[in-house]
C-alpha cells in the first residue's frame, strides 16, 4: 500500500479544485491504510501574485477539509518540486520508523535472576539507618 496519495490539480482553474474530493475518494478505494494526503497545486508559475493568493485561500480551506497538506508548484519552473518531494519522502519514512517500532516484539532482556522489581520495606530501611558502620 502507498504511504501517501498526492491530489494534483490545476491552480489556474477553480473546476480543477472542485473535482479534487471526488479524486481523492477514488484514491481512497484503492489505498484503504490511512495514507498522508497532498494536494499539490500545479502551474503557480501562470498566475500573478494576487491570483496565486486568492487561489490559496480557497485550496488551503479544501485541504483542511480534506486533511491534506497543500503544496502549490510549478513543473515548468521546478519551483517547490523537490521539497513537496522531500517532504512526502521524509513523511513516509517517519511512519515507517514509527511503525517499526510500534510494531517490535522482543523479549524481556533479564539480567542474573536479582529481581531488581522487589521494594524493601520502610522496616527494613530503618534498620540498615540504624547500623553504625553503614554509610547510608
Amino acid at each position: 500500500m502507498s504511504k501517501f496519495v498526492a491530489v494534483v490539480f490545476d491552480l489556474s482553474s477553480v473546476h480543477s479544485l472542485v473535482n479534487c474530493t471526488k479524486w481523492l475518494k477514488e484514491a481512497l478505494k484503492v489505498n484503504p491504510q490511512s495514507p498522508l494526503i497532498f494536494l499539490v497545486g500545479n502551474k503557480m508559475d501562470l498566475l500573478s501574485k494576487a491570483s496565486l493568493a486568492e487561489m490559496d485561500r480557497m485550496v488551503s480551506r479544501t485541504a483542511a477539509r480534506l486533511e491534506a497538506e497543500y503544496w502549490p508548484v510549478s513543473a515548468l519552473t521546478g519551483e517547490n518540486v523537490t521539497e513537496m518531494f522531500r517532504r512526502m519522502a521524509g513523511l513516509a519514512f517517519s511512519r515507517l520508523l514509527r511503525s517499526e517500532l510500534n510494531h517490535r516484539h522482543h523479549p524481556p532482556i533479564s539480567i542474573g535472576t536479582v529481581d531488581i522489581s522487589r521494594k524493601q520495606s520502610a522496616k527494613d530501611l530503618r534498620k540498615k539507618s540504624n547500623c553504625a558502620n553503614c554509610n547510608i
